[in-house]
């Protein structure tokens, strides 16, 4: 599939001037490197909350908003917290194969005036792609143009699934926001970020993080499905950082099938003198063995890899079973790694004959001094367990690399290892673990998410259920954004999950769709403690624009979209009230 690209300035002017878009007014100088900057007209919509008790979605809300017009010379003031529409001087119109995303300007989002929002890079999100179900950093995702799909949810049957991701964009820092939920579980969003929460009738709306209070219920996922994936295979020297390139040696029967003239040459122009006591052995430096063509790949479970100097290797490929999947819970629940060691302590004997059992059976010895503790001598295991992200003392635990995409008997067995180490089980069904590492919690909510042990609150919606909000709080930084567009075959899925733990978000805010033609509503909050001067006809935000990989098959507009906004002038209100017109009532 090829990238989706965004516009230069050189490629902006032409598609200006064959009239594929149409921008009017236009100023020649609102052309930027790879954007145009748009202004802001000189009409609002204010909201006149005091007139309803509560916004019902499913009803015509017209008489909620009041259309406001100003001169060309008096300002529109935006109060701290307060939240109103307006539109763009501009009309915008876009062909059938291009689609654009509108950005607040930067400089006034510093002041504290948002429109559009996004994550900061670092923040993590689901993805599943190259067959790994795995928390990823939006930038990551983003700047690779990963084509893989996200965890979301239908927005109309509120079933979670995965969605294939069919846009991605960076765009200017902005201030960051953290969410904390009661659960544990948090998400750094910008303040106009959209997150989804639950209004007093039940249903699902979405609130700006800057509106949100402490108590505000927030949609989680009460489950992720499966992906399907078999049980995954740990190829050692896959996940080999560079740094450790000179201290492995592998060996086996694969290594001793690739002696050859040619392999005593390499090993003696790399300087190692005892060429034949390798031969015999049957083992190679990994520097030498990376020159041999197709013999890392060639390493199965009968090869090992060890330290140089080192006895105790691995196998250089192994399935991760229940056994291993177990072992490798009740390690993060009670071990801990130093060089060449790892350490498991419990008070149960079978625990540990069962831990003893399965370090046996990857071919590495084990010692028991005093019957509470086992300690095995391996280099390459103790390194092993920092390369799958595990940690290795309580605070910097982890779960290991890959595991929310295990097939559920292992993710079942890697659970039972933790609850046998650090947890309990009591009456009906109830499961609780303790932990002293911050970054273990999210992953623990995700992986009982997987499970399909999340959220039982009866007031939840299909497969959304609820997690209350904690604080809100300024984290003081300013960070480049990222977003991701969700939308497969034009449909409106248009939310993803990310954060530690998992949260919902929306990624709605600033997509114009590909055939659009009117002016551009904008979504306006004031998040500074001072109110903000609003001039008709200045600079409000930058539109750029990214071609599709192919023209759309329904473009806005068209009668199979059900577009509610084209041809639209000045601050339009929500149509949303018509999604449920037709709709059968459940």
């Amino acid at each position: 599939m090829p990238a989706t690209m965004i516009l230069s300035d050189r490629t902006i002017r032409e598609q200006l001037a064959n009239g594929r878009i149409v921008i009017d007014p236009l100023d020649e100088r609102d052309i930027q490197p790879s954007s145009v900057d748009l202004h802001i007209d000189r009409y609002f919509r204010v909201f006149r909350n005091h007139t309803m008790r509560v916004i019902d979605v499913k009803e015509d809300q017209e008489e909620l908003t009041e259309l406001v017009e100003i001169s060309e010379d008096d300002p529109f003031i935006l109060h701290p917290g307060e939240f109103v529409l307006g539109s763009t001087l501009e009309r915008v119109k876009l062909p059938t194969d291009l689609v654009a995303r509108l950005e607040g300007k930067s400089s006034l989002g510093r002041l504290g005036l948002l429109i559009h929002s996004s994550l900061p890079g670092s923040e993590p999100i689901i993805v599943l792609a190259d067959g790994k179900l795995e928390s990823r950093p939006i930038e990551d995702v983003v700047r690779k143009q990963v084509h893989g799909s996200v965890v979301g949810f239908d927005p109309e049957t509120f079933e979670i699934s995965y969605h294939p991701i069919t846009g991605w964009y960076e765009g200017p820092p902005d201030r960051i926001f953290e969410v904390r939920l009661a659960s544990g579980r948090s998400v750094r969003v910008t303040a106009g970020h959209n997150l989804f929460t639950s209004d007093r009738n039940g249903e699902l709306v979405k609130t700006r993080t800057a509106s949100l209070e402490a108590g505000t219920l927030v949609a989680i996922p009460r489950r992720i499905p499966g992906p399907d994936l078999p049980a995954p295979t740990v190829r050692v020297l896959d996940l080999l950082p560079e740094g450790f390139l000179e201290r492995l040696v592998v060996e086996g029967p694969t290594v001793v099938e690739a002696f050859t003239a040619e392999t005593m040459r390499l090993l003696i122009d790399a300087g190692y003198s005892h060429a034949d006591h390798y031969r015999a052995t049957g083992a190679l430096p990994l520097d030498v063995a990376r020159q041999i063509p197709g013999l890392l790949v060639a390493l199965d479970g009968d090869d090992r890899v060890r330290s140089r100097g080192g006895r105790n290797g691995v196998p250089a490929c192994f399935e991760i079973d229940p056994d291993i999947a177990w072992l490798l819970g009740f390690y993060v629940a009670e071990g801990f790694r130093r060089r060449g060691q790892i350490v498991i302590s419990n008070t149960v004997p079978a625990k540990l004959d069962r831990a003893t059992a399965v370090l046996a059976s990857l071919g590495l010895p084990v010692h028991r001094a005093d019957g509470v503790a086992i300690t095995c001598s391996s280099i390459v295991l103790s390194e092993l367990f920092s390369w799958l992200g595990m940690g290795g003392h309580a605070p910097t635990k982890r779960m290991p690399a890959g595991y929310l995409g295990w097939p559920s008997y292992l993710q079942e067995a890697l659970l039972e290892g933790m609850m046998d180490g650090d947890g309990s089980r009591g009456e009906e069904s109830r499961e609780s673990y303790w932990t002293c590492s911050p970054g273990l919690v999210p992953d623990l909510l995700l992986l009982m998410v997987r499970l399909g042990r999340g959220t039982g609150d009866e007031s939840s919606l299909g497969d959304v259920g609820w997690d209350r909000v904690v604080e809100v709080r300024d984290t003081g930084d300013v960070e480049t954004i990222f977003d991701i567009e969700v939308r497969p075959d034009g449909r409106r899925i248009e939310n993803f999950l990310a954060g530690s733990g998992g949260v919902l978000v929306s990624n709605t805010a600033g997509f114009v769709d590909a055939g659009w033609d009117g002016q551009l509503t904008l979504e306006l909050s004031n998040v500074a403690n001072l109110p903000i001067t609003l001039y008709p006809g200045m600079k409000i935000g930058q539109i750029s624009f990214l071609q599709m990989t192919t023209e759309a098959e329904h473009p806005y507009g068209s009668g199979e979209v059900g577009s509610k906004y084209q041809h639209q002038v000045g601050p339009r209100p929500s149509r949303y009230f018509e999604n449920f017109r037709d709709r059968p009532s459940t």
